[in-house]
């Protein structure tokens, strides 16, 4: 197994979403010819290649990952603990089913594969599931508590949530830990709507599938404001794809200043119209993180 580039930089707060694993001995255990016709059944070269799509995917989306898995949480647990309540006892893992495009081999990064639901398994039963699957969790250990070290300094850091995104039609999945955290104290402090929040935690599932399935690819431009996350597209240079915001900032685009060319601004207003919440774009993202 080994940890994704970006988890082997040392900007951490930057790339503090996941820290994701792949199974390096499935070609021992599987068989290399029966992977990659994994990868072939779905319009890959091989299972690298997959693989490797997978990945790209998984990184694009990581800022939408995170707020999918902390909104179903709290649809299952309770408004005022973050659903850790839920999501720790006893300790679970979101699994994510994801269906892979036609084309997805030459389309950018975030848009080859769709979200099309999700489920959640004890810890227990997923290293249950197979000698493989264990073998998997047992590897990842390390990486657990070196993830533990660095962000328990923060006093609302409050643990790691697994989750496993699965390929469907093939064997080919990943395990990837998004840092949990307590609510922030405004929330735990006021006095809020029941109903409003529920609202706004439905229009945090729409948000986040929404923008992985329209291929939105919603980053964080400033890694010390992890809630201002822009919607982006990705350019090709130099035979390799960059990110690159598709404005500057949330409070012209409600303005109308900007209209970004090679951009799908239609997805956009049509994602931000299905919402329900009375606040505006902002407003949202800055609740979803103090949620």
């Amino acid at each position: 197994m080994y940890c994704s580039k970006e988890c082997q930089k040392n900007d951490w707060a930057h790339h503090k979403a996941m820290c994701k694993y792949i199974t390096r001995r499935d070609r021992e255990n599987w068989g290399k010819d029966r992977l990659d016709t994994e990868g072939q059944l779905v319009g890959f070269k091989d299972a690298t290649e997959l693989s490797d799509a997978l990945s790209d995917w998984i990184d694009t989306n990581h800022w939408a990952v995170g707020i999918y898995a902390k909104a179903h949480a709290l649809r299952e647990g309770g408004l005022r603990d973050s659903g850790l309540k839920f999501t720790q006892n006893p300790p679970k893992v979101l699994v994510i089913g994801l269906l892979c495009l036609p084309g997805a081999r030459a389309l950018p990064p975030g848009r080859g594969f769709r979200v099309i639901g999700h489920d959640w398994i004890t810890v227990e039963r997923y290293k249950s599931g197979s000698a493989i699957d264990l073998e998997n969790w047992n590897h990842t250990l390390p990486t657990q508590r070196s993830m533990r070290e660095r962000f328990g300094d923060n006093s609302l850091f409050a643990g790691l949530l697994p989750v496993r995104f699965e390929v469907l039609g093939t064997i080919i999945s990943m395990l990837s830990f998004f840092p949990q955290r307590h609510p922030s104290p405004v929330i735990m402090e006021t006095d809020f709507d029941v109903e409003d929040m529920r609202i706004a935690i439905d229009d945090a599932v729409r948000l986040s599938e929404g923008s992985m399935n329209a291929g939105l690819a919603f980053r964080c431009i400033d890694p010390h404001n992890t809630h201002v996350a822009l919607p982006g597209k990705f350019v090709r240079s130099n035979k390799r794809w960059a990110w690159e915001p598709a404005f500057p900032d949330w409070e012209g685009y409600m303005e109308g200043k900007y209209d970004p060319p090679g951009f799908d601004s239609l997805k956009l207003k049509s994602l931000i119209s299905s919402l329900k919440s009375e606040a505006n774009m902002l407003q949202l993202l800055v609740m979803f993180e103090a949620l």
